[in-house]
C-alpha cells in the first residue's frame, strides 16, 4: 500500500498474506503452525499498541524510560498474541499453561536476542570462523536460559489446564466471556 501511495490497512494486509499463501495450497489452513502464526499476528495488530501504551504510560521521559519502553515493547507482544493463541493451543494441544505469561516475561527478550545473536554468530562464521563460534556459543547460553526458565515454569504444580477434564472447558469458555463483555 504504501509503495502504491495507498492507505495501509492492517487487517486487510493480514488477510492478503493469508490469502497469497492459502491460494497455491487451501489445505496449509489446517496447518497448527500457520493457525498459531495468524493468531499471534492478529493478536497483536489488536492489542498490541495498547498494551505497550499501558506498560510504558508513566515511565520517564527520559533515557531510562525509553530503554524501559524497548525492553517491555516484546513483553507487551507477548502478552497481545495469547487471547487468540490460547483457544488454538488449548484446541490443538489439549491442555492450556496458566503460567504462560511469566514464561513470556521471563523468555521473550532472551528469544529476540537468541534469534539475533544466532544470525549473527553465522554471519560472523562466514566471515571469521573464530568470531562466529565466539557468538554461538553465547547464542547457545542464552539459549539454556531459555530452556531452564521454561523447565522451572512447567515444574510449577497445578499450573496446566487439561481439556479432557470436562469442567474446564466451559470454565475457559467463561473466562473468555468474561473478558469480552469487560472489553464491550
Amino acid at each position: 500500500a504504501p509503495v502504491l501511495r495507498r492507505e495501509n490497512d492492517t487487517p486487510t494486509t493480514l488477510a492478503f498474506a493469508l490469502a497469497v499463501i492459502l491460494l497455491p495450497n487451501p489445505r496449509a489452513a489446517a496447518s497448527v503452525s500457520l493457525q498459531l502464526s495468524f493468531a499471534a499476528m492478529a493478536g497483536i495488530l489488536c492489542f498490541g499498541e495498547r498494551l505497550y501504551a499501558l506498560f510504558t504510560g508513566s515511565l520517564p521521559r527520559n533515557r531510562f524510560g525509553r530503554l524501559l519502553g524497548k525492553i517491555l515493547a516484546p513483553v507487551a507482544s507477548s502478552f497481545a498474541v495469547l487471547p487468540f493463541t490460547l483457544p488454538l493451543m488449548a484446541v490443538h494441544f489439549g491442555y492450556l499453561s496458566l503460567l504462560s505469561p511469566v514464561t513470556s516475561l521471563l523468555c521473550s527478550l532472551a528469544i529476540s536476542l537468541c534469534f539475533c545473536l544466532g544470525y549473527l554468530s553465522c554471519l560472523l562464521t562466514l566471515l571469521f570462523a573464530p568470531l562466529g563460534q565466539w557468538a554461538g556459543q553465547l547464542t547457545a547460553y542464552i539459549a539454556r536460559y531459555i530452556l531452564w526458565a521454561s523447565g522451572l515454569v512447567s515444574a510449577v504444580p497445578h499450573s496446566v489446564l487439561y481439556m479432557e477434564l470436562g469442567w474446564n472447558i466451559p470454565w475457559v469458555i467463561g473466562v473468555y466471556a468474561l473478558f469480552i463483555g469487560m472489553h464491550f
